[in-house]
């Protein structure tokens, strides 16, 4: 049995070679993960060692350093799992009752889909062709160009599509979800109809400035992994990114309780995560 003191020395390496991981990263690639929380990225970090095979955080610094395509796998993993399509029902049927009938009166909408995430993105998409057939601009932003080129092909197991069925009509979808999608040897691919209008760029909230203003912005995994100044910092663009009276989408967990955003935000729907910004 190996002794406490070996274990924690164990620990604080570990701590250590992620520390050194993400200055790596920002210092040679310029993507700056140095204020995510500690625990979240050295969880990615072991995953990442593991994906690639490799023996230690160490090792993964180096091939991080030297090959983009590895960095490239390691942001696309950082932008997490996402969400499934029309998960959870209760949010997008919000969005459908409460949301979409304030964004008739303007003639045109722009929204943003912060993260890229292919089925979060793929359930935006079909909700405002069904219910929103108007001058909409979406816009979806990855952490780096892999990311967002995943969510610009628009595929999904066909697996998720099926098994996704029910939830979309607790949504208020109507009909059948596959309708929306080409599917092909187990893959299906939103269509090309749908995806044509989004615009889809890389978006670094950690060192980009706001790049518009938006009616809505769906940013529900965006605050997971982030810890300090950088939380804070991500907090203010989508502020500075939201119009008066726009709505944000947030995790419920990720309250604004305790910031200095806290009394610009009435909540829509509690439950969902869903605010409404009413002061500047």
């Amino acid at each position: 049995m190996r002794a406490k003191a070996d274990v924690q020395d164990d620990a604080s390496l570990a701590a250590l070679e992620t520390e050194l991981l993400a200055q790596g990263i920002y210092r040679r690639w310029g993507f700056d993960l140095r204020d995510y929380e500690p625990a979240w990225l050295g969880k990615l970090a072991a995953s990442r060692v593991a994906a690639e095979g490799l023996r230690s955080r160490s090792e993964l610094l180096e091939r991080v350093l030297r090959d983009r395509a590895v960095l490239q796998r390691f942001l696309a993993a950082a932008g997490g799992a996402g969400h499934g399509l029309f998960e959870p029902p209760a949010f997008w049927r919000t969005l459908r009752r409460k949301v979409l009938p304030y964004l008739r009166t303007y003639p045109s909408v722009r929204v943003w889909q912060m993260g890229a995430d292919p089925a979060e993105l793929s359930s935006l998409c079909i909700l405002l062709k069904e219910d929103f057939p108007r001058n909409v601009r979406t816009y979806a932003t990855g952490l780096c160009d892999e990311v967002v080129e995943r969510a610009r092909a628009g595929a999904l197991p066909s697996a998720s599509v099926t098994g996704a069925g029910a939830g979309y009509r607790r949504s208020g979808g109507r009909g059948r979800l596959a309708r929306w999608f080409n599917t092909r040897n187990g893959t299906s691919v939103l269509s090309e109809d749908l995806r044509r209008p989004v615009v889809f760029a890389a978006h670094h909230a950690a060192t980009d400035a706001p790049f518009q203003r938006f009616h809505v912005i769906l940013a529900r995994g965006a605050l997971a992994p982030l810890a300090g100044a950088l939380r804070e910092r991500t907090l203010r663009l989508l502020h500075e990114s939201l119009l008066p009276l726009g709505f944000l989408a947030l995790r419920p967990r990720d309250s604004l309780r305790g910031t200095p955003l806290e009394g610009l935000y009435a909540s829509v729907d509690r439950a969902t995560g869903l605010l409404q910004k009413v002061k500047t």
